[in-house]
This record gives structure tokens, C-alpha cells and sequence, in this order.
């Protein structure tokens, strides 16, 4: 048996992450943004073996991340 797990996680400002993996326009006014990346996993529930894992940029979506672990 498999599951699919995923984590955001916070990037740092520069201007090559920025561009791959997109950002969240800051709270508050200005023009920084900031990178966020999804940190997927296809996790074997029964031994807690990674067999596939994949950093994507956030607006990717949960969804279609999990459908391209499965096809793969």
C-alpha cells in the first residue's frame, strides 16, 4: 500500500529560484516575493520507504502531482 504526502517549503529570494519556482506577492505592499516549492513523496506505508519524490513549484497543485507519482 502507497500514499502521497507533500510539504511547502520557503525558498530563498533569488532571482533563479524566483523564476522557476514562481512566489507569493509579499503581505503587505512591495514588489518581493516569495519562492515557495512543494516537496512531494509516494511513501510505501508499510516499511516508510520513499520510492519516488519530487520539488515542484507551489502552484503546481496536489492533484496533479499525485496523478504524475501514480502514471510514473
Amino acid at each position: 500500500m502507497f500514499a502521497i504526502d507533500g510539504s511547502v517549503l520557503n525558498l530563498p529570494q533569488l532571482p533563479t529560484i524566483i523564476s522557476h519556482f514562481g512566489g507569493q506577492p509579499k503581505c503587505r505592499g512591495g514588489k518581493i516575493v516569495y519562492p515557495m516549492a512543494r516537496l512531494y513523496a509516494l511513501l510505501d506505508v508499510g516499511t516508510g520507504l520513499i520510492w519516488q519524490s519530487s520539488l515542484e513549484p507551489d502552484a503546481l497543485g496536489e492533484q496533479v502531482a499525485a496523478a504524475e507519482h501514480l502514471s510514473a
